[in-house]
């Protein structure tokens, strides 16, 4: 009760700021495929470090880049949902869905309202530039290509089909309703 009453309070000298933008909901097949991208990098990098453990911080580091692009990558999703959703495409499948189209002017407006996409891009950049000019680098990038062979990697990737296949059943549904398109069609006489 004291609890409920000091929120109400707290609300009411706390009002919310009407300049702040509103935030965008979160979208469950994006934050599906995004919670899978991010866990198989993290899956993939613990395989690569116990089986070349000599080469951890490079692992680690290629890890982090990884994350980075994800990161960065979700924030322009979030920005085009919110300012052009229709340039977010669901009815053609998941590379449709995550290849969306992004131009200068979306990277510009992104880059001037969000410091978190900031952080992102920077992060990137920094990260890029140090996995790739790092000396063991061409020598990881042979022992990534030769792990793909492994049953571990082989388990990991199923795994990862496994929830893009959740994500693309996610998307087969119509956006604006929990309703699968055979229901749609029954409801309406068909």
């Amino acid at each position: 009760m004291i609890a409920a009453l000091f929120a109400a309070t707290l609300a009411l000298l706390n009002p919310p700021d009407p300049q702040s933008p509103t935030p965008t909901p979160r979208d469950p097949a994006w934050e599906r495929l995004v919670a899978a991208k991010k866990q198989f990098q993290r899956d993939f990098c613990a395989i690569m470090a116990d089986q070349y453990p000599e080469m951890k911080i490079l692992i680690e580091l290629s890890r982090d880049l990884q994350l980075a692009y994800i990161d960065a990558h979700s924030e322009r999703f979030y920005h085009l949902l919110q300012n052009h959703p229709d340039r977010i495409v669901r009815t053609k499948g998941l590379s449709a869905f995550t290849n969306f189209r992004w131009e200068d002017s979306d990277e510009h407006r992104l880059l001037e309202s969000n410091p978190e996409y900031r952080r992102y891009t920077e992060q990137v950049k920094k990260l890029r530039e140090t996995n790739d000019g790092h000396p063991l680098w061409p020598e990881a990038r042979k022992r990534f290509a030769s792990l793909r062979q492994s049953q571990a990697y082989s388990k990991l990737q199923q795994e990862f089909e496994k929830a893009r296949a959740e994500v693309e059943q996610l998307l087969a549904r119509h956006p604006d309703d929990e309703t699968t398109p055979s229901e749609s069609l029954l409801d309406s006489g068909s």
